[in-house]
């Protein structure tokens, strides 16, 4: 083919997101020149975001990290020069080696983050499980407590399709915003209500995806666990409720109704800041649609009651029997990821030590019991704009004696780094990829080489394994070959030729989650009470309600000093810390802080003033946009801001994890905004 033909690939988007929408790719010569939506998948149906369109602009860029760069200023300086693989890789073996036999293999952090999703990932432990042991992280930045609490109340986390939602007569949309976070989601909610499905959504922010809204609740943030007990206080007690499904599909009933007497729904509306006719208003329509469907987003499950809190909203549908049906359910995320089995992994080695939730790095990394942290290994993540606390992780990564970043550009962290290796973009290699958000596992097709000196994660510690004569076998060298016998060892009744074409899709999968009513629970029922997350994560059997840590109520002190509850929602530009380096988004992304007209009034503010917005912890800059589509009291800082422009909000954020998964509470947290030159 000559250089200035086009072909195209079929591919798919592997980002941290709930679509891993199928691409394709259209290359000339070898640069990829445009990306649109493949419609082989019939939840994606040919579209792609805004996002998505911009491919050809990252992967050409010319920012782009070509060749390994050795830190040469200080850290976070930015200032490196290139070396070539063979010194970087010496680089490597010389202080990992003398950690590793000084200190102890744990002394070596190796932390991995969500930039690509992919099976490829688990190649990584063919080197660290042959190191001899290391440091590992447990949790996540995303949703955690979100999985927990649906297993310990559902026993896994699992949804109805998406093009169920059209069977909808009522959809609760709950703390999330597909409209920039799932557009696939947001299409079926769209058609739905167009077929007369009645939409109401329920978060602190009149969002995007609440154009549509019947009815919009504003509850105070934090407080979405007590909004839930009030409600199914009001359907209880009005006998608005499948007796005959409790009976058969659920247990500690009983014990729940008694609970429910210890909350009067003045007190849950005075804390939640939730009027009654809007709480009754929610209840009217779901007496008059007791089957309907609820989708849960992730924004209410990131405080530090997220886990109770996920389960006290998600027992609402099987109050009135609106599980296992057409039409209703509950739509938490999904994944086949599971599915995918990685053949090539070594034993694990017995000095591994899963210590650091991923939530708590900046503390976590200097308190560690044992062996001290000495080094750090970061691929697909920058802990230095997605962790909370920027500031104590910026002063704790200053200790460790060195550090190595994977990237693609020199992000935030990799500024830190004594030494960054060039990584292929996902584009450029094969992977195997599962969405959370719908039921299918694609194959990724590299579509082009990689530029310069960059190179995949895989040949990165292949080359590693060899420099610290680790067993090869673990180090298989062929893309295909290796997706093949991931597929082979899965069991999957697929091949990589018929994949090429068309997505992977269990033969087993029910577009009806739950149609057998088959609960995964210890005692194979929803369990309203549960006694194994008492065991488990020492909180109560009942899905009770507590003030999140820093909250008006729970921290007065603060309060008085910081009065303000900040969101930190998802931008459409952005996958949490990605795309910064697209122009084209960053031309109509314009960091600002929304507030309420009530809140700017006080504060002498008008929309267009260039603000701090600071606490104890830190302060960002950005400018004030007022607007009537938040509730007073809150403020919201779209996430994924750089930190070198110091709009990075997670500066302000307490590093604290949730009640359990050890998920990541960005939302509990207090701030003062205060207009500049006054």
């Amino acid at each position: 083919m000559g250089q200035d033909e086009i072909r195209t690939v079929n591919t798919v988007c592997s980002k941290n997101c709930f679509a891993t929408c199928p691409l394709k790719a259209y290359v000339k010569g070898d640069k990829v020149i445009k990306v649109e939506g493949n419609d082989n998948n019939p939840v994606t149906r040919g579209k792609i975001c805004a996002k998505g369109r911009v491919y050809p602009e990252i992967i050409n860029s010319e920012e782009r990290i070509l060749y390994p760069l050795k830190r040469t200023g200080v850290r976070g300086e930015g200032k490196y020069e290139k070396i070539s693989w063979d010194e970087a890789l010496d680089l490597i073996y010389i202080n990992f080696e003398k950690i590793r036999t000084e200190v102890g293999p744990e002394a070596v952090l190796y932390y991995q983050g969500s930039g690509n999703f992919g099976v490829m990932r688990k190649y990584a432990y063919s080197f660290w499980h042959q190191f001899g042991g290391y440091t590992g992280t447990i949790g996540d930045l995303c949703d955690p407590a979100a999985e927990e609490g649906m297993k310990y109340t559902y026993g896994w986390r699992t949804q109805n399709s998406l093009a169920d939602l059209l069977n909808s007569k009522l959809i609760i949309l709950w703390g999330g915003n597909p409209a920039h976070t799932n557009i696939h989601a947001m299409s079926f909610i769209n058609e739905a209500v167009r077929n007369g499905s009645k939409l109401v959504t329920i978060d602190p922010r009149r969002n995007e995806s609440s154009s549509k809204s019947t009815l919009h609740i504003y509850p105070r943030g934090g407080t979405d666990g007590l909004l839930a007990i009030g409600i199914a206080k009001v359907l209880v007690e009005n006998n608005i409720a499948d007796n005959n499904f409790i009976e058969q599909y659920t247990l500690g009933f009983e014990k729940y109704k008694e609970f429910l007497k210890e909350y009067t729904i003045e007190e849950v509306c005075r804390l939640t800041e939730v009027p009654l006719e809007d709480l009754n208003k929610l209840v009217e329509l779901i007496k008059e649609n007791p089957k309907y469907a609820m989708i849960l987003g992730y924004g209410f499950q990131r405080y530090t009651n997220g886990g109770q809190t996920i389960r006290a909203v998600s027992l609402l549908p099987a109050i009135t029997g609106s599980i296992g049906e057409e039409g209703c359910g509950i739509y938490a995320g999904e994944s086949q990821g599971g599915m995918l089995k990685w053949p090539y992994l070594p034993e694990e080695p017995t000095r591994v030590r899963l210590r650091i939730p991923k939530g708590r790095l900046a503390s976590e990394i200097e308190k560690i019991d044992g062996p001290k942290i000495k080094a750090m290994w970061v691929e697909k993540a920058n802990p230095l704009n997605s962790n909370p606390n920027i500031g104590k992780l910026k002063a704790n990564l200053d200790k460790l004696d060195f550090i190595v970043v994977t990237d693609s550009f020199l992000t935030d962290t990799a500024k830190y780094a004594d030494l960054v290796l060039p990584a292929a973009s996902f584009l450029e290699e094969d992977d195997l990829v599962a969405a959370y958000g719908h039921p299918y596992i694609q194959l990724k097709q590299k579509t082009v080489n990689s530029p310069g000196e960059c190179k995949k994660d895989r040949e990165i510690y292949r080359l590693l394994g060899k420099k610290f004569n680790f067993d090869m076998k673990y180090f298989p060298n062929d893309d295909l070959e290796i997706l093949s016998n991931v597929i082979k060892f899965s069991r999957l009744n697929t091949t990589i030729e018929q994949m090429k074409n068309k997505p992977y899709i269990a033969e087993d999968y029910d577009e009806i989650a739950f149609r057998n009513m088959d609960f995964k629970t210890s005692s194979g029922k929803i369990e309203f009470y549960s006694e194994d997350i008492f065991k488990d994560w020492g909180v109560n059997q009942l899905p009770v309600y507590e003030e999140p840590f820093e909250s008006k109520y729970s921290s007065k002190e603060d309060y008085l000093k910081y009065p303000l509850q900040l969101i930190t929602a998802h931008a459409l530009e952005r996958i949490n810390s990605q795309f910064t380096e697209s122009k084209r988004l960053n031309d109509i992304f314009t960091p600002v802080i929304h507030i309420h007209p009530e809140d700017a009034k006080i504060r002498n503010i008008n929309s267009g003033d260039m603000v701090k917005v600071y606490n104890h912890r830190g302060e960002v800059f950005v400018k004030a946009k007022i607007v009537e589509s938040i509730k007073p009291g809150a403020v919201n800082i779209f996430e994924g801001l750089s930190e070198k422009t110091k709009l990075s909000v997670n500066n302000l954020i307490e590093d604290m994890i949730t009640d359990m998964g050890f998920g990541t509470s960005y939302h509990t947290c207090l701030v003062e905004v205060q207009k500049l030159n006054e």
